[in-house]
């Protein structure tokens, strides 16, 4: 994710050789499977030898399908499914969400969630990463424990139905509304722990 990626090409004939020249055309192109859908571009890069490279950058993270043409059309077995995963955490998109994130009661259990996320926004799943907190006041520090969900590794980014075949004018919604991303679902409760006093 955000990094070049990379995806062979090898050029053949009409009996299956393997061709050992330069200088056919092939077109690329990355079709994201979710919404909201659209193509990512893909250059071709010619190795001189009979063989090519596809190469793209995408910043979304999911479920794509590759297309590659020649001039007779799609290549043999195309498209390709590629599975785009998030980048490492980072903590200057990561998020807390929740009650507890802004208010709580003394002597109440309150409650949070933390939304790791990497450079992109994608969500980050929860086993990716781990993370720590505390409430501290000028007399007091309030431990935070966490709690893991029935489900704390979910796909950030599943496809919706893995088993259909991509269509190229999947023709969404224009409009549709943006759905809730998975994410950890901890669970926070504030003891309070004297501080000592000199």
């Amino acid at each position: 994710m955000g990094t070049i990626s990379e995806a062979p090409i090898y050029a053949k004939d009409v009996f299956g050789n393997q061709r050992d020249s330069g200088g056919d055309v092939f077109s690329a192109s990355l079709q994201l499977l979710a919404p909201p859908y659209g193509n990512e571009t893909v250059q071709v890069g010619d190795n001189g030898d009979g063989t090519y490279k596809a190469m793209w950058v995408v910043s979304r993270a999911g479920r794509y399908k590759l297309w590659v043409s020649g001039h007779c059309g799609a290549i043999k077995d195309a498209p390709f499914d590629v599975h785009c995963m998030p980048s490492a955490l980072s903590f200057t998109h990561s998020l807390l969400a929740g009650e507890g994130s802004t208010d709580a009661v003394a002597g109440e259990a309150t409650t949070f969630r933390v939304h790791g996320r990497d450079v992109f926004d994608n969500a980050v799943p929860p086993n990716h990463y781990s993370w720590a907190a505390s409430l501290c006041s000028g007399t007091a520090t309030y431990p935070v424990q966490q709690a893991a969900s029935p489900n704390p590794n979910p796909d950030p980014n599943p496809d919706p139905d893995p088993d259909r075949d991509a269509d190229p004018n999947p023709n969404p919604n224009p409009n549709p509304k943006p759905s809730p991303t998975p994410c950890g679902r901890w669970r926070a409760r504030a003891t309070p722990t004297p501080s000592s006093s000199t």
